[in-house]
């Protein structure tokens, strides 16, 4: 196979796989009304986490995992 002959082989293999791509659909109706419910879930547990740290008390587990924070590491911190 000459040079020519792979370039040609592989713009071919890019043009297929992009095809194939356009195919698929990007955000179903149901993936982006998920995605709005986790934006709201992930805002909730930012206003939970963040009243909890300004009364002093120590924020629920599942609020913190929900930001990707783990609670563990969350006790390690400490106040100035």
């Amino acid at each position: 196979m000459s040079t020519g002959d792979a370039r040609l082989s592989m713009l071919h293999c890019t043009v297929g796989a992009l095809t194939a791509l356009e195919r698929v659909p990007i955000m179903t109706n149901r993936g982006f009304f998920s995605a709005i419910g986790d934006f709201f879930s992930v805002f909730g547990s930012a206003v939970a986490v963040s009243r909890a740290v300004e009364n002093g008390c120590k924020p629920h587990a599942h609020d913190l995992r929900n930001l990707g924070m783990e609670p563990a590491a969350f006790d390690k911190i400490r106040r100035f």
